[in-house]
């Protein structure tokens, strides 16, 4: 494994905090202190009770989600129209700020909605939140559900949903990060794709692309929206899994790994600022700067979008051949990082039926949506449509004309499933590591010591699991 010490970094990302605060409503916390023992009569019981109630009291669910994603909206209405005898409430916010106000205020009250649907982008905090008892524990739900076949399932996406030993969540997508770089820009700096084994190959990688470029060449890195380096940060800390840890563990002593995380940073930001000219081309000429000025290409979102697109980069802008990788976590593992998943309310009065909402939705089918779905024959789907049909790469900007990709064969499919076959547990985006350790990032770039922000990150991430 290569080491080249020679790292720097930063970028600037602000990551709203968001914790609740509950006070248990009586008959939901008996349900769920039923359902996180393993005793089967007890959670049997627990559901036929609540689905007697459900009938009585003609009772509603009601739903909270942010309005603007993608496919929240879509696939609640045709739970509804599907399931006629069960009464709910949808309640669309405009903004992720607007739901989280409402939700603590709720929820410290003791109600609040059933079940809530959420992105990574979401301030919520869901490990405080389990932490604090609020959300319901479902693993006895999807042991007793008769449709859930775990083998259907990404099993390491699924475990993106488990914390503190139990299945809180309930994991609908997530995304891997894949990277694109010559073989010629390995070669020159001593590097071979099958060098490339785990966080600390690839971080010693980029830092070496990114110190060889000249001024007219860029280590840039973008991610699936298209923005540039601020959003690299929350990526990094996510793909490399260095901060996230257990209910019983504390900081890492030696903070090693996210010393190389600094490091690595602002090598990329200072690549990424000390050439004001690549910048502007960036805005006026993307396509040729990809092609012309920039080493490495990095790619966050539906991983097999992503591969085909890059295998048309690969034949029509660098026209040589390229190691198109995904990123891999400490272990040597494909890294997927959790994306959209919910939750039921601890307070909810029918967890069952919430859950069962939020099992709908895990095997929704958005065939295209930017995501991967948790479930196995949705992406056998999108990648048997990838065999049959090509989908636009981009637009050549001084014709228009729109440029395909090519048609997934079996090669590139073996590759991907492969891929997915060696994937390690999903990350989930924890809001309050990345506010300790973006602000450790932002007191790098402005001068701070290294060991001292180190030290720093390292204390406030103790009080933070202490709290």
């Amino acid at each position: 494994m290569k080491k080249k010490r020679k790292r720097r970094t930063c970028f600037i990302l602000f990551v709203m905090l968001g914790v609740f605060f509950v006070l248990p409503v009586a008959c939901a916390k008996e349900s769920s202190e039923n359902l996180g023992k393993s005793d089967r009569e007890n959670s049997e019981s627990c559901k036929q009770q609540e689905e007697d109630d459900w009938k009585e009291e003609e009772a509603e669910l009601m739903i909270y989600y942010v309005k603007d994603h993608p496919y929240f909206g879509t696939a609640m209405g045709r739970y509804i129209s599907s399931h006629r005898h069960v009464k709910i409430k949808l309640t669309p916010f405009e903004s992720d700020e607007e739901l989280m106000n409402r939700l603590a205020t709720e929820i410290a009250a003791g109600s609040g909605p059933d079940a809530v649907l959420l992105s990574s982008s979401s301030a919520f905090d869901v490990y405080k939140a389990v932490q604090s008892g609020n959300i319901a524990e479902l693993s006895a739900y999807f042991d007793q559900d008769e449709s859930f076949r775990r083998e259907d399932y990404y099993e390491a996406v699924l475990e993106g949903g488990k914390l503190f030993g139990g299945q809180y969540l309930v994991p609908f997508e997530f995304v891997i990060d894949s990277f694109i770089v010559r073989q010629s820009t390995l070669k020159e700096i001593g590097y071979r794709e099958e060098d490339l084994n785990n966080f600390y190959d690839m971080s010693d990688m980029l830092m070496a692309a990114a110190e060889s470029a000249d001024e007219n060449t860029w280590m840039h890195i973008l991610s699936g929206g298209g923005e540039s380096q601020p959003e690299r940060a929350a990526i990094l800390m996510e793909t490399s899994a260095i901060l996230l840890t257990e209910e019983d563990k504390r900081a890492p002593e030696d903070m090693d790994d996210f010393a190389l995380l600094l490091e690595l940073s602002k090598t990329l930001q200072d690549d990424y600022d000390e050439k004001p000219a690549l910048q502007e081309k960036m805005k006026s000429d993307p396509i040729g700067m990809l092609r012309d000025n920039i080493l490495v290409i990095s790619y966050t979102a539906n991983y097999l979008k992503a591969r085909m697109y890059m295998e048309q980069m690969e034949q029509t802008l660098w026209g040589t051949e390229c190691a198109i990788l995904p990123w891999r976590n400490r272990q040597g593992k494909v890294q997927p990082v959790l994306r959209g998943f919910g939750f039921v309310n601890q307070n909810s009065r029918h967890p069952y039926e919430a859950y069962q909402i939020l099992r709908y939705i895990m095997d929704y089918d958005d065939t295209w949506n930017t995501n991967l779905s948790v479930k196995k024959s949705i992406v056998s789907k999108q990648m048997e449509s990838l065999t049959y049909y090509e989908i636009v790469a981009y637009e050549d900007p001084e014709t228009g004309e729109e440029i395909y990709t090519p048609k997934m064969d079996d090669e590139i499919r073996a590759e991907t499933e492969a891929v997915l076959g060696d994937m390690g547990p999903a990350i989930l985006h924890n809001t309050g590591y990345y506010k300790i350790a973006t602000e450790g990032l932002i007191d790098y770039c402005q001068g701070m010591d290294k060991e001292a922000v180190l030290a720093s990150v390292q204390k406030e991430i103790n009080r933070y699991l202490r709290e």
